[in-house]
This record gives C-alpha cells, sequence and structure tokens, in this order.
C-alpha cells in the first residue's frame, strides 16, 4: 500500500481489500483473521493495524493485529473476551498520534 490507495475491512470474506483512489482492486490481505476495523499509522514508517472481531453472539476472536503495509503481521495484542485486554466487536480503531495511546471502540 502508498500514498493513493485505501484499504477496506471486508469482515464477511475474512480479508483486507486495497484499491486505488479510482476504485481498482490492487491486492487483498488475508492473514489478519475477520477485519472490522483498520487503521494505518501516520509517519514516515507506517504501519496498518487490523482487528480480528467477532460475530456480536461469539468470542472466538479479539485480537489487534500490527502489520507492515505489505501485509506482513510484526505483533498483536488482545484476546477474545469482555475484560481488560479482552476484545470482543471491534468497530473502530485510532491510530492517528503515536505520542498517544491507541483507542479502540
Amino acid at each position: 500500500m502508498r500514498r493513493g490507495t485505501f484499504t477496506w475491512a471486508d469482515t464477511g470474506n475474512r480479508r483486507i481489500q486495497v484499491f486505488d483512489n479510482n476504485g481498482t482492486f490492487k491486492t487483498q490481505l488475508t492473514n489478519a483473521g475477520s477485519a472490522a476495523a483498520v487503521c494505518i499509522s501516520p509517519g514516515a514508517h507506517q504501519f496498518l493495524y487490523s482487528s480480528n472481531s467477532n460475530a456480536p453472539d461469539a468470542m472466538d476472536n479479539g485480537e489487534i493485529y500490527k502489520m507492515e503495509l505489505d501485509g506482513k503481521v510484526v505483533g498483536k495484542f488482545g484476546k477474545a473476551g469482555k475484560l481488560v485486554k479482552e476484545f470482543g466487536a471491534v468497530n473502530e480503531i485510532d491510530c492517528r498520534n503515536r505520542t498517544r495511546c491507541m483507542w479502540v471502540k
């Protein structure tokens, strides 16, 4: 991914799709579970954060993946649940500010 592209969390098909600004399909990432939310960090070295979310009535997944823009997973945190450091259905990720904590909703 690079400037001039946008990412789309395709939860139902368990992938992240990448398109150019004209809407032309470029690639897909399929190694991060069932993405419901994505965020690309700012800066010279950007990262893609993606949620591996659950259906509202399930607790199978709950990780947040940190990836290079080519889809290589470099880390993950969290697990399924409703306690501290656990996630269910993650609908939003805000990773715009590197000096502050990440917000997950």
